[in-house]
């Protein structure tokens, strides 16, 4: 007898590799991942994602999401990795009520407290011209014109938030020498 040799290839599947098993980005940001190893893919939940059949798609979540990555080799046969994006939250940033001064007043802006959320925070207020400090948290200022004062807070994460307040200012309010008038009347006791 004749006897044929039957040879059997286990054709399996290693899984996608990243360029990263996770990361972390502020809200409101996005991040960029690249996928290998597959032909392939297939990224879950498809939420918050560009594309979730692309090897290189930008995920922009809104909280913290574990997304799942199944490749698919020539011959069809799959394979999942998981990758995660941890989504740190913004600093809440208060730059105080609009308001009004008068030209040569001095005054604090900035809320009480600033700046909440994972401390440590770092401030800039801009302009930088008329103000005592611009990276304190609640500067002096004393501007000349009306002004806009922006201000950017970066948190512990590196978040940043802004927000701005409108101070007015008015045109000093003294006595002019022209209504000044001299009469004295006196008064019986």
């Amino acid at each position: 007898g004749t006897s044929n040799n039957i040879s059997i290839t286990n054709v399996s599947s290693p899984p996608p590799t990243l360029s990263s098993l996770s990361d972390t980005i502020c809200n409101g940001d996005s991040i960029t991942v690249m996928a290998m190893g597959a032909i392939n893919y297939s990224w879950s939940p498809s939420i918050g994602i560009s594309n979730n059949n692309s090897n290189t798609p930008t995920f922009y979540p809104s909280s913290t999401t574990a997304y799942q990555l199944t490749g698919t080799n020539s011959y069809g046969c799959e394979a999942t990795t998981n990758y995660i994006i941890f989504v740190n939250p913004l600093p809440s940033v208060n730059a105080g009520s609009d308001t009004s001064i008068t030209n040569g007043q001095t005054i604090l802006i900035g809320g009480n407290p600033t700046a909440t959320g994972l401390g440590p925070f770092t401030y800039l207020w801009s302009p930088g011209n008329f103000i005592s400090d611009s990276l304190s948290s609640n500067p002096l200022i004393y501007p000349d014109s009306s002004t806009i004062y922006s201000l950017i807070v970066t948190d512990g994460n590196g978040c940043t938030s802004h927000d701005s307040i409108l101070v007015v200012v008015n045109s000093a309010q003294g006595i002019d020498g022209n209504q000044i008038t001299s009469s004295i009347q006196a008064y019986p006791n």
